[in-house]
């Protein structure tokens, strides 16, 4: 695959990953105490792919590598997060496992895209 094109599918696989969080969040039961916590997740799910966008539009390599950094960060979060939803049952074990295998699959793509610019740089 050229480079272009996993970037653009890279891309989209964020921007699909961003909407099933936002997704599940709406799913939340409507408690004031989840607030906090639907607001962390969204941020951070939406974050791995408005950080991705920024990535891949960067001139600097520099600025690339933080971005890529971010992505990483943003989805170790939202892998957290969706954790600990696991394990309080907040919401449908499926969903969550879907989510789970997807965030851990990005992170895996982050952080090799982190180290192969270490290597470059």
């Amino acid at each position: 695959m050229k480079k272009d094109e996993f970037s653009q599918m890279l891309e989209l696989r964020t921007r699909h990953f961003a909407l099933d969080i936002l997704k599940l969040a709406m799913e939340l039961a409507n408690n004031p105490a989840l607030e906090t916590f639907r607001d962390k997740l969204v941020r951070s799910g939406a974050g791995i792919g408005a950080s991705y966008w920024e990535a891949f539009r960067c001139e600097e390599p520099d600025d690339y590598q933080n971005r890529i950094d971010l992505c990483a960060q943003n989805t170790r979060e939202t892998i957290q997060w969706l954790e600990v939803m696991e394990h309080a049952g907040l919401a449908d074990t499926q969903t969550i496992f879907s989510l789970l295998h997807e965030a851990r699959e990005l992170l895996e793509i982050f952080t090799a895209l982190v180290e192969e610019e270490k290597l470059a740089g």
